[in-house]
């Protein structure tokens, strides 16, 4: 028993080594048949090349920041700044439809998430509020973005720790008249991003709870300030913010 059992792991462990080559025979196959590039350096055969895709998964070195409002409140993580493989690959994915990128994208955002979810008080698992998207762009897309990326953040966290009862929930919602916050003013962001609201039906499962708020890229802040107001005046206590990248200027036209 013990050398079949022996023999099956081996047979195992040699299946998972033929993964890596077998996967990169049908990437050459498919670039023959649909030519692509990388999205963040151009170079061809693959939609990330294997030096940008090492970039998004290196160790994140956090970023903290501090958020609009009182001193006292909580702060914001982010996997990394807003530029390079990591902004190309999650503009791919958000105006581009490129959900393949979310489980990479998503490792990264687990290490924030991670870090928020340390302050919490040890009571019930705290729960991750996404930062909704307007109805239109949710059907323009065909997704929630910040969604798919919480998702495969959180099936990482759950393999790293079994047990894990951290979930998430869909707390949030946008209010009449809020529009893209792309090419806004600082003011004008400001005032935009309070039209956020909890979700009725949800307010009392909030009240008492500790929650993570997390979004794909903080510019002003003003965006993640409203949302986590909203949580608060549920009754919530917000632990942190946790994002995948954050920018100081908007200098970007697609975040």
């Amino acid at each position: 028993m013990g050398a079949e059992q022996g023999a099956v792991r081996g047979s195992a462990r040699g299946a998972v080594r033929g993964e890596a080559p077998i996967r990169a025979l049908l990437h050459d196959l498919a670039a023959l048949v649909w030519p692509t590039c990388c999205v963040a350096c151009g170079a061809p055969d693959r939609d990330c090349c294997a030096a940008c895709l090492a970039e998004v998964r290196a160790p994140v070195d956090l970023l903290r920041r501090e958020l609009p409002g009182p001193s006292h409140g909580p702060v914001a993580w982010a996997a990394g700044p807003y530029e390079g493989p990591v902004r190309s690959m999650l503009v791919a994915l958000k105006h581009g439809g490129r959900t393949g990128f979310a489980r990479d994208l998503g490792r990264r955002l687990g290490a924030p998430i991670a870090a928020a979810l340390e302050l919490a008080s040890g009571g019930p698992p705290p729960v991750v509020v996404t930062v909704p998207s307007r109805p239109g762009r949710v059907r323009e897309r065909g997704f929630r973005h910040v969604e798919v990326l919480v998702d495969a953040a959180l099936r990482g966290l759950r393999a790293e720790r079994p047990g894990s009862r951290v979930r998430r929930m869909r707390a949030l919602r946008t209010l009449r008249g809020r529009s893209s916050q792309v090419g806004l003013t600082a003011d004008e962001r400001r005032r935009n991003a309070e039209l956020v609201a909890v979700r009725s039906r949800l307010a009392a499962a909030l009240r008492g709870r500790e929650v993570v708020l997390v979004d794909d890229v903080i510019t002003t802040g003003a965006t993640v300030a409203a949302a986590r107001r909203a949580l608060e005046r549920a009754g919530a206590r917000v632990l942190a913010v946790a994002a995948l990248c954050e920018v100081r200027r908007s200098t970007h036209p697609n975040v």
